[in-house]
């Protein structure tokens, strides 16, 4: 287990979990995490469905408490929703047919900064434009969400989390059911933010998505299996000790690392 910084004068990470277990009931969904997320990390988190890839990131957003253990942010205990941290959660929670207009949709990024009863000003929507054209929708800032794509609608989710701004930014699932040019922008767009010292976690099944996109892999099966530079991480041991037989590792001695097939999601 990794020891807390905190206690040593040693320079916290962005994002820091220490002996970290989430229980629901008699149920664990995470048990003994320790692992550091620095600044400008693009990070994959990788596991099976149940594997607590998902309450990983609603520990960081602090929206679960932690059972046992600690979670951080720049060396203070997360115990609430904290300023600085996004969370997007998967699309499919959603409601997509709330009669809300995209533009609407994105400066609801702004509401810890904005009292509800003032209302957004000209600056405030031309700062939501800006976050809609990073994502390429600016055009259709009038349209009402529900009458968005997949693609569309995750291009959304993202263009408000970029309007609230902060440090680091949390990303469930966001490479499910979206077509391959909003996967291939929200690449670019992790590279812009990670140039900006952001530092972005993101949930998802797709190994080879996750080979490419990102600085740093775990792997999850409820503990934590293995971290590191996803080549490191995505040998062959640890993605059948993670996925229980349910990815099939294919062995080719003409490449630095395995080739993966899609993973059994069931």
């Amino acid at each position: 287990m990794s020891s807390n910084p905190l206690q040593h004068g040693i320079s916290a990470p962005i994002l820091a979990t220490y002996g970290l277990s989430v229980h629901y009931g008699n149920r664990p969904a995470l048990e003994d995490i320790s692992l550091s997320i620095e600044a400008g990390d693009v990070v994959g988190v990788l596991g099976p469905n149940g594997s607590g890839k998902s309450t990983l990131l609603q520990v960081f957003a602090g929206m679960i408490p932690p059972s046992h253990g600690s979670c951080s942010f720049n060396g203070r205990e997360i115990t609430a929703p904290t300023p600085g941290i996004t969370y997007v959660p998967q699309r499919a929670g959603a409601s997509w047919s709330f009669p809300i207009s995209v533009i609407d949709a994105v400066l609801l990024g702004l509401g810890r900064s904005t009292p509800r009863y003032r209302g957004f000003g000209g600056n405030e929507r031309r700062r939501a434009f800006e976050a809609l054209r990073h994502v390429e929708m600016e055009q259709h800032a009038n349209v009402q969400i529900g009458a968005l794509s997949g693609g569309q609608q995750q291009r959304v989710f993202l263009a408000r989390a970029l309007l609230s701004g902060g440090s680091v930014l949390l990303l469930d699932e966001p490479f499910t059911g979206v077509d391959i040019p909003t996967q291939t922008l929200f690449v670019s767009l992790f590279d812009d933010l990670k140039a900006r010292g952001m530092a972005i976690v993101y949930a998802t099944h797709d190994l080879d998505q996750a080979r490419s996109a990102s600085d740093k892999a775990v792997l999850l099966n409820r503990r934590l299996i293995a971290i590191g530079e996803p080549d490191e991480v995505f040998q062959s041991s640890n993605l059948q000790e993670a996925f229980a037989g349910n990815v099939i590792v294919i062995d080719d001695s003409a490449t630095t690392h395995p080739s993966t097939a899609t993973v059994n999601r069931r």
